[in-house]
């Protein structure tokens, strides 16, 4: 009697021992899988915070860029209407001068005429031709200088202000791209991104 009681302490014992480790086992696994989750959360995480950081940045930059693109836009217009106004003010210089020349080429031959029947002088109609050619040259090369001048001026614009002011004194799409030597698909990626209408 006394062996099976012993036998029994040692079932119960070994029993108590076994559930023990079984237990311990349990417990290992779950602590075991909460660090995992814990550590693929703080990766998650960090991840989105990156993300973020990063979407930031981006639109921080393309606001800066948007900033950028509109001050140069703001001063392409101003060069542009500034240009406008040179090349009216040209215009209307050129036109003066142009009757200027008429004008003074009709009062000499007029004084001309009128003085060959009573006094006919070579040397004197001579003298007034050179006159009158010297006033053509000077006005000449004054128009040759401002053309020039608004020329350098064309040539320091950038390309969008070139289009437009192409556009504006009359020309052709055609037209354009052949002075600015630039294709028809930059030509019409230019127009449509600047917005710019066209008169032909």
């Amino acid at each position: 009697m006394i062996v099976f009681n012993i036998f029994i302490v040692i079932i119960n014992i070994s029993s108590i021992i076994f559930a023990f480790f079984i237990y311990k086992k349990k417990l290992d696994t779950r602590y075991m899988n909460k660090g995992i989750l814990d550590e693929v959360k703080h990766s998650i995480n960090e991840l989105i915070v990156s993300l973020n950081e990063t979407t930031l940045h981006t639109v921080t930059l393309s606001e800066t860029k948007v900033t950028q693109l509109k001050q140069c836009i703001g001063e392409a217009e101003v060069k542009l209407k500034q240009l406008e106004f040179r090349l009216k003010n040209f215009e209307k210089r050129e036109i003066k001068a142009k009757d200027t020349i008429k004008q003074t080429i009709d009062i000499k031959s007029d004084s001309i005429e009128n003085e060959i029947p009573f006094f006919y002088k070579p040397e004197s109609i001579f003298l007034r031709s050179e006159v009158i050619r010297d006033e053509i040259s000077t006005k000449d090369t004054i128009l040759k200088k401002e053309l020039e001048f608004e020329k350098t001026q064309f040539e320091k614009l950038t390309i969008i202000e070139k289009i437009k002011y192409l556009n504006n004194k009359g020309l052709t799409p055609s037209e354009i791209r052949t002075q600015l030597s630039i294709d028809a698909g930059e030509f019409d990626f230019l127009v449509n991104i600047e917005g710019i209408n066209l008169k032909f």
